[in-house]
């Protein structure tokens, strides 16, 4: 992995032993299959001042969809991207005016379907803190971020057994939701959220 002068060396080891956790970030067309598109999130992680924190940002009222709903940000994949990393890090830079060649990417979970009919790429990426943020008011109405440390506590997160819907059944799931946040993470957001938190080792473990 390539250092950027903004990683310390400690943060470069954790998110090494990050990266060895996840699925390598895809670099070539997504093929969704089964009737579904295809679409890609960024998971940002800002590191650089203090502990390493998780960036979200929060949906405008007046969209058709997902009106007012905390998200990653990301999008579809579209024809001209090269791959669902692409389309990650082009919609960040869209929605939130961070350039595509900022983020250090570390690799990406397994796909998500939501409801709505796409397979979800999430791609797990690093922010320096200090990075420069001018959200999309079509697109992002806030952003927020939340200490990594704050959404590990399971005193800060509520899970219940409940639907989880897909596009044509639905099944039986645990539902998580962190409430104790700026705006309350919740649906396929926090259903990325629980699985990249799965995969974050603890601070001191460089393997």
């Amino acid at each position: 992995m390539d250092v950027p002068d903004w990683l310390d060396d400690e943060t470069a080891a954790w998110a090494t032993a990050l990266a060895a956790r996840l699925h390598p970030a895809p670099t070539a067309p997504v093929i969704a299959g089964h009737g579904l598109r295809s679409a890609a999130v960024l998971v940002p992680v800002r590191v650089g001042i203090g502990l390493p924190e998780v960036m979200f940002l929060v949906r405008p009222q007046a969209m058709k969809t997902h009106a007012g709903q905390v998200a990653f940000p990301g999008g579809r994949v579209d024809a001209d991207d090269a791959s669902a990393t692409a389309a990650a890090l082009r919609e960040t830079e869209e929605e939130l005016g961070i350039l595509r060649t900022i983020p250090l990417v570390l690799g990406a979970l397994p796909m998500v379907t939501a409801p709505s009919g796409y397979s979800i790429t999430p791609v797990v990426a690093l922010l320096p803190s200090r990075v420069t943020v001018t959200p999309s008011p079509a697109e992002v109405d806030s952003h927020f971020s939340v200490p990594l440390e704050l959404l590990q506590d399971p005193r800060q997160r509520r899970t219940m057994l409940g639907t989880r819907r897909g596009t044509t059944d639905a099944t039986t799931a645990p539902l998580h939701f962190w409430v104790h946040t700026p705006a309350v993470i919740w649906g396929v957001t926090g259903h990325i959220l629980d699985r990249f938190l799965d995969n974050v080792p603890a601070r001191s473990d460089r393997r």
